[in-house]
């Protein structure tokens, strides 16, 4: 997690869901085993917690690690991208398919 855009992400869904659940960032960081101080950071997008401090903060607020991250979301428009602009290869291989059968329908009409 690198990236200023990751950091503000993860920081808005930890608010997000910590909000939903009422509690205070107070009680949210005594949970999470983080200083009131470091989880406003992390929540404002200020700073990046470290792996260890992720997971517990997915046990703390009752996700998986990758929803907190964010990840689902990242692989599903990753896929419907794919979907959109299929491999080039792929994308020949079945207009190759597609234009044998269009040739033997074309076959088999020409004799019926």
């Amino acid at each position: 997690m690198s990236s200023t855009s990751m950091k503000v992400r993860v920081g808005a869904r930890i608010s997000n869901i910590r909000e939903r659940l009422g509690w205070t960032q107070e009680a949210a960081a005594a949970k999470m085993k983080v200083s009131r101080a470091s989880l406003s950071h992390y929540e404002m997008g200020r700073r990046e917690p470290d792996l260890e401090t992720i997971a517990a903060m997915a046990d703390a607020l009752n996700v998986t690690v990758d929803y907190l991250l964010d990840r689902k979301i990242e692989r599903q428009r990753l896929f419907m991208q794919w979907l959109d602009e299929p491999c080039p290869a792929i994308q020949a291989e079945l207009k190759a398919k597609i234009d044998a059968l269009e040739d033997r329908l074309k076959g088999e009409t020409q004799h019926a």
